[in-house]
């Protein structure tokens, strides 16, 4: 069997290690924020590589992209705007 077949063969299963070592990494750099607001508890994960926060709120998951800010602190998804 040709070795150009060969590699065609195991690309599937190389391209997949790499998505999954992706995904090992963003969850290596995921911060979890602990917040309270007006007495209520919030938990924000940060998602560095995707410059992206998510939380819960009014029972509804909500991820936010990075806005444009002095501070890089704004996120937003045109809705909602979360300043950490």
């Amino acid at each position: 069997m040709p070795m150009k077949k060969i590699a065609i063969m195991f690309l599937p299963v190389l391209l997949t290690g790499c998505s999954v070592y992706q995904q090992f990494v963003e969850r290596m750099q995921t911060d979890t924020l602990e917040y309270q607001c007006d007495e209520k508890p919030l938990t924000v994960k940060a998602n560095n590589p995707r410059e992206e926060v998510s939380f819960v709120y009014d029972n509804k998951l909500l991820t936010l992209k990075q806005g444009i800010s002095a501070s890089g602190a704004r996120y937003t998804d045109g809705i909602y705007v979360f300043w950490s």
